[in-house]
């Protein structure tokens, strides 16, 4: 199984969420062998903290022996801030690589 394919498995089998992005140069095609990976997972809409799933999220990809660092926003903070100069949102909406959505 490819590393992607086991970061886009992880978040899913947590938090089971709307989306999952890569952004950086795993998205870009650029990486190299010390590239870390940062997925953005977009999470339903909740009253659970965000911070708490990121915390539940990286916890499940320890194992994988590469250094990730996941980013959790809901859908509504997506749609909120993609627009806002100065958001990471806003640096990586359309330069992200989607590896999993949901089944509706």
């Amino acid at each position: 199984m490819q590393l992607r394919d086991k970061i886009a498995r992880h978040p899913v089998d947590i938090s089971h969420p709307v989306g999952i992005c890569l952004f950086g140069s795993h998205a870009s095609g650029a990486r190299h062998a010390s590239s870390d990976v940062a997925p953005i997972v977009v999470a339903k809409d909740s009253d659970v903290d965000t911070a708490e799933l990121e915390h539940r999220e990286q916890m499940t990809l320890w194992d994988l022996c590469v250094s990730v660092y996941i980013i959790v926003w809901t859908a509504s903070e997506m749609a909120q801030w993609r627009d806002v100069r100065c958001k990471l949102i806003r640096s990586v909406a359309g330069k992200e690589a989607l590896i999993h959505a949901a089944q509706l």
